[in-house]
């Protein structure tokens, strides 16, 4: 992918288009690893790398697409932490069921509800994933604060 097959990257300044650029790589990764993690039994941290990839390049792409200040990148930081958490949180065992038949009731015939429900009903809560989304949120704070630590306003 180059800035000719996505006509927008090239009216990004540099740090936001490099931040596109690595927010959908981490993506990549992310779902590459998700859907191949069968074949990394040996490796402990490849069950929680979607996790950790997932909180990077959602913070990444958001912060690409609306700059923020100073204030602002830590905010969307710790806002896509949480969100992975209550995502996280909702495969609990004591949560699961009754989101997944709240989710059910209210779906009717809407697919993208339906396949929401089977998320929580499937999913399997797992404590390494919240560190994991934590340790992304820190990690694309970090990058967001080096690429950009000599233009951020005081805001």
């Amino acid at each position: 992918m180059t800035a000719r097959n996505l006509p927008f990257l090239r009216t990004l300044p540099v740090p936001q288009g490099m931040q596109f650029a690595l927010g959908l790589g981490a993506l990549w990764v992310g779902a590459w690893v998700y859907g191949t993690r069968v074949t990394h039994t040996d490796v402990l941290l490849a069950f929680s790398a979607p996790s950790f990839l997932h909180v990077l390049a959602m913070v990444l792409l958001t912060a690409a697409l609306a700059p923020p200040a100073r204030r602002g990148a830590l905010v969307l930081c710790v806002a896509w932490v949480a969100i992975n958490w209550l995502f996280e949180s909702g495969q609990h065992a004591g949560l699961a069921k009754p989101i997944h038949q709240w989710l059910q009731a209210q779906c009717g015939g809407w697919s993208v509800c339906h396949r929401s429900a089977l998320f929580f009903r499937n999913g399997t809560f797992d404590t390494l994933d919240l560190v994991a989304a934590a340790a992304g949120g820190v990690c694309a704070w970090l990058l967001l604060w080096s690429s950009a630590r000599h233009t951020w306003s005081r805001a």
